[in-house]
């Protein structure tokens, strides 16, 4: 076990591609700083909007929350732009997204929005699949969330819900579960 050791002012997430490339972001330092499987340093993407969540699709897409904008940002695989998920859709409004986990299996985009208090779910393509939370502290209600994970052998999400002091658990529509 070791360490990835570029220079990092303040990691906040971590995305592994299918090749085992890591990134990981790092918001005060406007980059993502990018690894080799074996950890060897890759070089740097800057993001001068503060990268904060980041992951990869089945596809090769780059994800990327971004602390400055409400918006996530989509990336091909040379983190080239191609634009922002969501954008158009009078019913995305993003408030801070904070994280981002996608399900390789259907190729589904989950983004945990803290300042919205909710949960989007995106198709592959970037449909509007589900939307799920308000704010408040009875289940399947936020208080900031601010990370999320995909558990497809359970078919479940997992919301860390800041504010409420605890985890939840829901379908992949976005239902309460246990």
């Amino acid at each position: 076990v070791g360490s990835l050791q570029e220079p990092l002012r303040s990691p906040a997430r971590i995305a592994i591609a299918a090749d085992g490339t890591v990134l990981v972001t790092d918001p005060f330092s406007n980059r993502i700083v990018r690894f080799d499987a074996a950890g060897a340093s890759l070089g740097t993407w800057d993001v001068a909007s503060g990268p904060i969540g980041v992951a990869v699709h089945p596809d090769g897409r780059v994800f990327v929350s971004l602390r400055d904008e409400p918006k996530v940002a989509i990336f091909d695989g040379n983190f080239l732009p191609l634009g922002f998920l969501g954008d158009g859709n009078p019913i995305v409004t993003f408030v801070r997204p904070t994280d981002i986990d996608i399900a390789t299996d259907t190729g589904r985009i989950y983004v945990v929005d803290a300042g919205g208090d909710r949960v989007y779910g995106f198709a592959g393509n970037g449909d509007v699949a589900t939307i799920f939370g308000v704010r408040g502290e009875t289940a399947g209600s936020f208080q900031y969330p601010s990370a999320i994970a995909v558990d497809e052998s359970s078919g479940r999400l997992a919301v860390a819900d800041h504010d409420n002091y605890r985890i939840q658990l829901f379908s992949m529509a976005g239902l309460p579960r246990s």
